[in-house]
């Protein structure tokens, strides 16, 4: 990749030139429309990162599917060879590069706040059945409330209401052990969703790292330059200021909401949920933005955790012997 790779807008221009990028022009409706295309094309074997450039009823924005559907495709992210894919992975895991925190950057050019909240914004239902309208990659900053350190991870946001989310947090990741404690503290936590990300950064937050671990360094390491932070209009959060959209909210303490079903990685719709809720401050998103989706139940979806997967086992296995030649889950 070259021009900015933490920058989804020349990321795709990359892909654009290598003519490995769909591109529908038609207005599309943001729910089901946009992901009946990506099955379809799944049905005939193809799996090319789509971009819909235009959502009825939201001018100017743009929703981009398969981002990671295709292990050739991560491969180019990444500029190396697909069989290289799972080492390369992991050793550039190893050597993260830190961010750095600048003034501005684009995800700001535009801030929406007040009443309109997420109806602004082409949030879409991806499968028949789903509960509502979803945040399915939802990278996700937070900060420990002992050590001040900034988390990312990515969870699925369910719309509740135009200012209202509800999240799914399992119960082993690093965002659900950070809120207990802000719960326990009787205080709500400050989130920034970020649902249009470079793909470095996407994988750096899908990779289950240790908590206290850097997950920004992690995106620098994988792209080779830093991830370019900017301070959040609203909460105390640094976030990617080459970004698309970041939504600036608050997850409150003590009651929980009813969230799924949504039709999830095993392919069939999960069980309803409670979750805690989830209040939309302030919404900020560059020119022209563009939503990710995560197709999830399919390969745009299952490739991210398969290629996390496969550095875990990486690292795990070359404690153990210097034999091993590649790892594919």
């Amino acid at each position: 990749m070259t021009r900015n790779p933490h920058d989804l807008h020349d990321v795709l221009d990359c892909l654009r030139d290598q003519h490995a990028l769909l591109e529908v022009e038609r207005p599309v409706d943001r729910s089901w429309e946009d992901t009946a295309v990506l099955d379809r094309l799944e049905r005939d074997g193809r799996f090319d990162p789509v971009r819909f450039g235009a959502v009825q009823g939201y001018p100017g924005w743009s929703i981009l599917g398969n981002l990671f559907a295709d292990r050739q495709t991560i491969a180019r992210y990444l500029g190396i060879e697909p069989a290289e894919l799972s080492a390369e992975f992991a050793r550039r895991l190893e050597h993260p590069i830190p961010a750095v925190l600048v003034d501005d950057g684009p995800v700001q050019a535009h801030v929406v706040a007040g009443d309109a909240g997420l109806d602004a914004v082409p949030l879409p239902t991806l499968h028949e059945r789903d509960a509502a309208p979803y945040i399915s990659l939802g990278v996700a900053i937070c900060r420990d409330p002992d050590t001040g350190s900034q988390n990312i991870g990515i969870y699925r946001f369910m719309q509740r209401g135009p200012q209202e989310l509800v999240p799914s947090l399992t119960s082993i990741s690093n965002a659900a052990d950070i809120f207990r404690r802000y719960e326990q503290r009787g205080r709500p936590m400050e989130i920034a969703i970020v649902p249009g990300a470079s793909p470095a950064l996407g994988l750096a937050a899908s990779y289950r790292a240790a908590a206290g671990v850097d997950e920004a360094a992690l995106a620098g390491g994988l792209a080779g330059e830093p991830l370019r932070l900017v301070h959040a209009r609203t909460v105390d959060l640094d976030v990617p200021g080459d970004a698309e959209v970041v939504v600036e909210a608050l997850v409150h303490p003590g009651a929980r909401y009813p969230e799924a079903p949504f039709a999830d990685m095993s392919r069939s719709y999960s069980r309803v949920k409670q979750g805690p809720l989830v209040t939309v401050n302030a919404i900020t998103h560059r020119e022209d933005p563009i939503l990710q989706l995560a197709f999830s139940g399919h390969a745009d979806a299952s490739n991210m955790a398969a290629l996390c997967h496969e550095a875990a086992i990486w690292h795990a296995v070359r404690q153990a012997t210097s034999c091993v030649r590649a790892v594919h889950v």
